[in-house]
């Protein structure tokens, strides 16, 4: 079961036993659940904050219930996605999974497992839905089991190998392309590392393949980011209050002149590393950096210039890949 149980801190009196008798009820597959009188955006808040906490109730779908507000009570009717002997198989094989995961993870710092298993769970699930099970997409059964899951299957599957180390980590949801205009649905985590928390999202740190499939770099673009950094192109759900992080421990260089740019570049050329990962501002218009590049660089500058093999454009984050 769930190490952090954070959502439900979140909650009123009222909202926190309803939480419990939803939790007991879940856990013992009764159908049909009756929680002392609750308003229906009280029961949005609570099962919201079940689905965020226990991302091992994997065979509930938290998108679909009914429910009854009667003068005492509030009765709600839950929706399994499968039977009670399929899930119990489909955990022990989730679980056999996680748990090789987390062996990796033994005798690590806070901050070295959570680099660990953003890594695992990337080399685990690509983005994708398998045809036929987009449910799955959604859960830790997609991330473990499928190999395909989207932003709600990463920052799940995250909690529950966070939570299986105790490593205190919560899910955030919200929206995403905040820069472009174009929002959609989005789930990432936060995260509790010596002592103070960061923002995570292992969807957005994107991976590098080769041409075997094989990955061969994993992007730090959001990895310990503040929540200024985050609210760039995310924006969080107010329905809940979610911890602050007011300090930023980004891995990735931040420049914010051209000139930075390309003395630093030049010191990247030098180590004769394979990539260069750098977090631009906002003073950069980032469909227009390598142009920008090219223009400022003198004819002594082609030298490490000509060196740029690849280049990936993130949101606010610059991927290069050097030639050898």
């Amino acid at each position: 079961m769930a190490y952090m149980r954070y959502y439900r801190s979140t909650l009123n009196s009222k909202e926190q036993k309803a939480y419990d008798i939803l939790v007991d009820g879940i856990a013992r597959r009764r159908d049909n659940i009756s929680v002392p009188k609750i308003t229906e955006k009280e029961l949005e808040r609570v099962h919201a904050a079940v689905n965020y906490d226990y991302p091992d109730f994997f065979y509930v779908d938290f998108y679909s219930y009914r429910y009854i507000i009667g003068i005492f009570h509030t009765q709600i009717e839950i929706k399994y996605t499968m039977s009670a002997s399929e899930a119990i198989k489909i955990k022990a094989a989730i679980d056999q999974k996680a748990k090789s995961i987390a062996m990796g993870a033994k005798g690590l710092s806070e901050l070295e497992t959570e680099r660990y298993l953003n890594d695992e769970i990337r080399k685990t699930a690509v983005y994708d839905r398998v045809v036929g099970k987009e449910f799955n997409a959604q859960s830790i059964i997609g991330t473990f089991l499928d190999g395909k899951c989207v932003c709600e299957g990463f920052a799940k599957a995250f909690k529950y190998l966070a939570d299986m180390l105790q490593l205190k980590s919560i899910i955030v949801v919200g929206e995403s392309g905040a820069r472009t205009g174009e929002l959609e649905r989005h789930a990432w985590n936060m995260v509790r590392v010596d002592g103070e928390s960061y923002h995570l999202d292992v969807t957005y740190n994107n991976v590098e393949y080769d041409g075997q499939g094989n990955i061969k770099y994993f992007s730090r673009a959001y990895f310990n980011l503040s929540d200024y950094e985050i609210c760039r192109d995310h924006i969080i759900d107010t329905m809940f209050n979610v911890p602050s992080c007011p300090k930023s421990r980004s891995e990735i260089a931040i420049v914010s002149s051209t000139r930075d740019l390309i003395a630093h570049l030049k010191s990247e050329e030098k180590k004769k590393t394979d990539f260069t990962e750098i977090r631009i501002t906002k003073r950069f218009e980032i469909d227009e950096i390598i142009s920008l590049i090219r223009s400022r660089i003198t004819p002594l500058d082609y030298f490490w210039y000509n060196r740029i093999d690849k280049y990936h454009l993130g949101d606010y984050s610059l991927l290069i890949e050097w030639a050898h």
